[in-house]
């Protein structure tokens, strides 16, 4: 989390000033930018369109548990019934 911030904050000022305010060394930093995105991320990312996709067709009218079943469910992550059949 400091690191993203440093990357968004960067632009208004100077990444030494950031890092020693956020007590992280500028080395680690710029390692940090250079590291690949790992894949749980890239995963995480693809989950979060398709559930929002989701969440847009049903006309914002489904709620998280029937919403994020069905994306979840196809990249195999277990989805209990109960929260998608509610009375």
């Amino acid at each position: 989390m400091r690191f993203e911030l440093i990357r968004a904050e960067k632009a208004n000022y100077p990444v030494v000033v950031l890092c020693s305010a956020l007590d992280v060394s500028c080395s680690g930093f710029y390692a940090w930018c250079k590291r690949p995105v790992p894949a749980r991320a890239k995963d995480d990312a693809q989950l979060a369109v398709e559930i929002a996709a989701s969440h847009a067709r049903s006309r914002g009218t489904y709620g998280s548990p029937r919403v994020g079943c069905g994306p979840r469910a196809d990249h195999g992550v277990a989805c209990h019934a109960a929260l998608t059949s509610r009375v």
